[in-house]
Parts: structure tokens; sequence; C-alpha cells
């Protein structure tokens, strides 16, 4: 019921709230390029390290069929680049690695940073890997760096994970379930382990497998990370409670809580599903709830808009709220993140067409935007994109201070660039 009752929430209507004149968010630098490449097939990862950012992406090759690599980079609290970690080099035959990656993640280990890839190779079914960030038990290759990356390769074709969380990694993932003839059971198990050598521990979670059950193990990897992955996957710790994990599966989010051992403290909840279409999550905590924030629409014609769910510890997650974010009409707001303030949540979002190379006015643009303690916008949203446009933003909140990093540019790949701003 209280799904039905959010849905009929989700029009244009709220963008018709009235907000105050004066902007509550103020650039304090114009954006800079600090990576020529970058692909809109994986998100930026910011983490913090003390009053410094870490910003990561990956590098697509500059041929077509070859590989990709990795970059990296760290950030003063003027948006200047303090040091590398994971230099851009593209190569003219590939990158370094001979795999696809799908997220580059600078982490905080032992107090200093590193640079972590989750990425899959893609070879005979039977002979797939997956790059398993921290899990160093596992570990039989790592490439150097300033800062030294680690990748970690777990050998087994039924089994599909990510690091979660950078400023304190954890890796969870999914192992599809065989029977006694080693085909598949139906069931995708959830597992979850440690930054450190422990192995991989089975959750209480599991969720139904969609599509072919007849795979065997040698294909089993096919089938989790196509109908069956777990896309967006992320985790903040909130203070002694533990962890709250967030992903999409299929078509709905699903999220449940995780103490600081990773035992589930909760059962895997299911945030939003049909007929409410979603997008990839963001999530932040400000220490005593956790917010949860995507794009939402109610079918394929529709415009996405922005929709929240607030979780308190150890609890459900509460109805999905719509985010009255001033847009033009029929207008696509999609692309949230969002970041903790002293009394409310700064929020970036894109708003222009979905995808494709976009020329002429009709261009993708960033926005940030302050909101109260009730997910109400405090102001006008300030532009951080400059005339060249820009999508796909990411944020962190140091105080009041904002870092931003996003996609800038129009084309299928986009440069990174940066900017600082203020937010009340």
């Amino acid at each position: 019921m209280r799904l039905v009752l959010a849905v009929s929430a989700l029009s244009l209507a709220v963008f018709a709230q009235p907000i105050a004149v004066r902007a509550q968010c103020t650039l304090a630098s114009q954006p800079t390029i600090v990576g020529r490449r970058a692909s809109l097939e994986a998100p930026l990862v910011l983490t913090a390290h003390g009053d410094r950012t870490a910003v990561g992406w990956v590098v697509p090759a500059d041929t077509a069929g070859r590989y990709d690599d990795s970059a990296s980079v760290v950030l003063d609290a003027s948006s200047r680049v303090a040091s590398t970690l994971d230099r851009e080099e593209p190569q003219p035959g590939g990158g370094q690695f001979l795999h696809p990656i799908f997220r580059v993640s600078p982490v905080v280990r032992a107090g200093a940073l590193a640079v972590n890839v989750d990425s899959r190779e893609d070879g005979e079914p039977d002979n797939s890997e997956v790059v398993c960030g921290a899990h160093r038990s596992l570990l039989t290759e790592t490439r150097a760096t300033r800062a030294g990356l680690i990748a970690s390769y777990h050998i087994d074709a039924t089994y599909h994970c990510r690091l979660v969380a950078p400023e304190r990694p954890f890796v969870f993932g999914a192992r599809a379930e065989l029977d006694a003839r080693g085909r598949m059971s139906g069931v995708i198990r959830l597992l979850a382990a440690s930054d450190g050598a422990s192995a991989m521990q089975p959750l209480s979670w599991q969720l139904a497998l969609r599509g072919d059950r007849n795979a065997t193990s040698f294909t089993a990897l096919d089938v989790l990370t196509q109908r069956n992955a777990l896309e967006g996957l992320s985790a903040v710790r909130v203070g002694d409670v533990g962890w709250f994990v967030v992903f999409r599966f299929g078509d709905a989010l699903y999220g449940g809580w995780l103490g600081p051992s990773l035992a589930p403290l909760s059962a895997l909840s299911r945030l939003t599903a049909p007929p409410l279409f979603v997008g990839i999550p963001s999530l932040a905590t400000n220490g005593r709830e956790v917010l949860i924030v995507h794009a939402a629409r109610r079918a394929e014609r529709d415009p996405w808009t922005l929709v929240a769910e607030r979780v308190q510890p150890r609890a459900a997650p509460s109805a999905p709220q719509p985010i009255a974010v001033t847009a033009p009409r029929g207008a696509h707001v999609f692309a949230p993140s969002v970041a903790p303030l002293s009394s409310g949540w700064a929020l970036s979002y894109t708003i222009g067409p979905l995808r494709g190379v976009v020329r002429g006015r009709d261009k993708q643009h960033l926005w940030l935007a302050s909101l109260d303690a009730q997910l109400a916008p405090r102001s006008a949203p300030v532009r951080v994109t400059d005339a060249a446009g820009g999508s796909d933003g990411r944020v962190l909140s140091f105080g009041t201070r904002i870092q931003v990093a996003y996609m800038g540019g129009q084309d299928s790949y986009r440069s990174v660039r940066v900017a600082s701003a203020s937010c009340n």
C-alpha cells in the first residue's frame, strides 16, 4: 500500500513548489579538468581522506577491442590536484588491465590511500575471473601505483562480488547456488567479507534467480552478471550499529542492515518495485539516519524524477518520498548523489537527455541543491557545469564545504571535472 501511495505522488507537480530566491549553495571554484577520458559505463568514486578527496575513474581504451585502464587523483580543499594515486596513461594498444573494469575505488587502509579495481575477465565460460577488491587471501596479481593498487582474483564461475563503502571497505557478493547435478538451484546467496584475509561468509539473505535455471557452473557467472546483476551496490556505516547495504536487482531496490561483524541485523527488504521504475541508488548517512536517493518513474515514456527513502538504524526504509527539484516540464532528472550537511543534505543531480551525444541547447547539466532535514529544497539550486555541460556527478561534504566531481562534456567518453562549493 505504501508503494501505491508513493507512486501517486510522483508527478511533475512537485516541481512547482515555491522556493526562496537566494541560493544556499554557491560555487567556490569553477570546474577544472583532472582527467582527460572517463567511461560513462563506470561511475566516479569519491573517497574522503582527512580534508582531501580521492577521485577514481575508468579510462576507456582509445582503440576498439582493447582494454580499459584505471586512474585516480587526490584533490585538496580548493579542488586542485594534490597528488596522483594512479596516473592516467591510456596506451595506443589499450590499457594495462586484460579485462573490462566496472569501478575504480580509492580506498583507505591503515590510514593511507590505495586504489582498488573491480573488474571481470571475459574469457571462456569455465575460465572467467572476477576481481574482488580487498580480499587479500585471494590475491594473485598486483600492479604497483604510487599508492599501491590491489586486484584480487576469485577463480569461481558461480561467484560475483564488488567492493563497497570505500572509506571503510569490505566485500559484498552473490553466489549462484547449485544443486547436486551441478545446475542452478534457483537461489542466489549473498555473501560478505571484511577487509582482510577472511573468506567470504554466506548471509541469510537470498534472492530468487531470474532467467535460465538450466545453466551449469560453467555459465553461472554470465547468469549473475546479466539478468541477475547487483547494480549500484554500496553501503554506509552508522556508528556502532553497523552497515546499511543497498543495490538494484532487476526492477527493484533492496536493502538491509549488517552488524560490525557483517552478520545480518535485519531481513533483506525490497525498497521499491514495479510499477515504479527505479534508477541506481545513492546513499549517505549523517550518523543518525541513512538517506537513499534515486531516480524513478511510473512508465517508460515518463520523465525520470527523484525520490528518497529514509532509514532509521536497524529499521526498514520509509515510504518513497518525492524530492521537489526545479526542472523544465518533461525534462529527465537523474543520476543523483547525496551528502550530509549539519541540518540537512547536499544533493547533486543531472537534468537533460538520458544518453548519447548531445548538441545544441539540449545538453546535460549538473545541478547542486541544499535540502533541509525534511528533504525540502532550501532555495534555488546552482548549476555546477559550464557551457560544455556534463552529467553523473558525485558529492562529498566536509562541513559546509562540498567537493563535486562529474563527467564533463557531451561525448560518449568524457573528461573528469571537479569543483568546490559551499552549502548551508
